[in-house]
């Protein structure tokens, strides 16, 4: 999970018209518009490009139609996190408020489908605990069914790190390809920026080999890890 800053006060004029409606709806285009590019078309909580978008209400609204309607409360998620998480994870981090979240929660994975994620609770808080359990359902399943969902989800982000290996391994190779290299340099900040798919694991991933961290720290501009 990664500090996704939200556009404030993003269309809140509009959610609180809709609010006065018999019929009204959160749903509307300027608020599903706007949630899709704040949060670079990733589920909060998985960072994968939701198969099926859910708007998914932070604070479980229970009819109060304040949070119904608020758009600090309303955040981009997929089908599968926005059903495991449902009602039982009230208090999770916040990723649109919270700076540091990337330092209180340490993801680790093997890059092999079959095994499970780790996400190591590295503030021992009750809302980093909770946090670091919800994605541990997310990422390894709960039910069957969620984990034949999990499965595939853990295949999709080998395939990200496998990639992020091969950019790297091509970029140390191309020492005598200058072009070739600034090339690679950006795909490789592409994989690693917060708008990328699956960030969390990517950046995880390089800080667990400091040395080529350090080696892409110093030869690629502006590294944003």
């Amino acid at each position: 999970m990664l500090h996704l800053p939200k556009t404030m006060p993003g269309p809140e004029a509009e959610l609180q018209a809709e609010k006065l409606k018999a019929s009204g709806t959160y749903r509307i285009d300027s608020v599903l518009h706007q949630l899709k590019n704040d949060f670079h078309n990733k589920c909060y909580l998985c960072e994968d490009s939701p198969q099926s978008v859910n708007v998914e209400h932070f604070i479980p609204h229970k009819k109060n139609l304040d949070l119904k309607f608020s758009w600090s409360n309303l955040f981009w998620a997929c089908a599968h996190c926005n059903n495991i998480k449902g009602g039982s994870f009230d208090g999770i981090l916040n990723c649109i408020n919270d700076t540091d979240i990337e330092g209180k929660l340490e993801y680790v994975f093997s890059s092999f489908p079959s095994e499970d994620v780790r996400i190591n609770d590295l503030q021992g808080t009750a809302e980093s605990e909770l946090t670091a359990k919800l994605l541990l359902n997310i990422y390894n399943g709960t039910t069957t069914l969620k984990k034949i969902e999990s499965n595939g989800l853990r295949k999709n982000i080998a395939r990200q790190l496998l990639e992020l290996n091969l950019y790297v391994l091509d970029f140390e190779d191309a020492e005598e390809d200058p072009a070739m290299r600034r090339h690679l340099g950006e795909v490789i900040k592409s994989k690693v920026r917060n708008n990328a798919k699956f960030a969390s694991f990517s950046r995880a991933h390089l800080r667990r080999f400091p040395l080529t961290l350090q080696k892409l720290r110093s030869e690629i501009d502006e590294f944003p890890l």
